[in-house]
């Protein structure tokens, strides 16, 4: 395939993700994707256990971008600025994909239909960005220090942090160590808030709950329901700003976004209604103060 081939099949391709990226934000604003402590069985096929999903689902971001990037075209792989550019991307997976499923506390095992769908978005957007920035967009060496390139690696590594944070606050809330816990019970006394396309909480919901969650403290948490999730969305945001605001990675930190916020509202209205007036009111699902 030539270049400009490639290229247009590579905006296509972006821009189908992007459109789908608001069906998917529409969908799962009515019901959260049934995964974790949203897992279901019925009707979404057979479950495989978490850990090995999260390797499955993610891994392609490092192999894929692996691969392209060893049969990338010389100009770009030889550029500084592109090298810089992939190793923030195979930073975070290398993490997600490999770190995060051996560290992480037992969880729920997830829908095979939903770690497929994962698996899909992740081997297209690995793609994505790893053409991008493999052949297609060649950054010359001072982008390093250009104030957009300084800007958005600033905000990434400040979602990075967040991100990293916010998943050992989970990580030794689960295991019940001190920081990032409280350990009080679900009010199970107070009346469940209504969810977008949720039914209320049973009352094994409530005994599941008392075992297995407790209300997240310290970092981020201490102001949002879901600093993990906010953390991506400031990673990814900052990469696609130092990348220059190439079609690729906005469509990524958009989707991200997209796919992210509203299961960072289901945990926000899932926490308070389990926690009820233990929860504290004054914490917001995504921005502080403000929502």
């Amino acid at each position: 395939m030539s270049s400009a081939d490639e290229a247009l099949f590579h905006s296509c391709l972006a821009l189908v993700m992007l459109a789908s990226g608001f069906g998917t934000a529409f969908i799962l604003m009515m019901r959260p994707a049934p995964y974790g402590r949203y897992s279901e069985a019925r009707g979404w096929g057979p479950l495989v256990n978490a850990k090995l999903a999260w390797f499955l689902m993610e891994s392609p971001n490092v192999f894929v971008t692996a691969a392209l990037w060893l049969w990338g075209d010389k100009a770009a792989t030889r550029s500084v600025a592109n090298r810089a550019l992939v190793s923030l991307f195979l930073l975070h997976y290398v993490n997600r994909a490999f770190l995060y499923p051996l560290r992480m506390a037992p969880s729920r095992p997830m829908p095979l239909s939903v770690m497929l769908m994962a698996w899909t978005f992740c081997s297209l957007n690995s793609y994505l960005q790893a053409r991008s920035l493999s052949r297609l967009h060649v950054f010359p060496g001072h982008w390093l220090s250009h104030p957009t390139f300084i800007a958005g690696l600033g905000i990434f590594f400040l979602g990075f942090y967040i991100n990293l944070d916010s998943d050992h606050i989970l990580r030794r809330l689960r295991d019940g160590m001190p920081r990032g816990t409280d350990k009080e019970a679900p009010n199970s006394r107070t009346r469940p808030m209504a969810s977008h396309g949720a039914s209320s909480p049973k009352p094994e919901d409530f005994q599941l709950a008392a075992r297995h969650y407790s209300i997240p403290r310290g970092g981020l948490f201490e102001y949002i329901s879901a600093a993990n999730f906010v953390g991506e969305m400031v990673e990814w945001t900052g990469f696609a700003i130092a990348c220059g605001g190439s079609l690729a990675s906005v469509t990524f930190a958009a989707f991200t976004v997209l796919n992210l916020a509203p299961r960072a509202w289901h945990h926000h209205l899932w926490y308070r209604q389990y926690f009820g007036n233990k929860y504290p009111p004054s914490r917001k699902a995504l921005i502080p103060f403000v929502i």
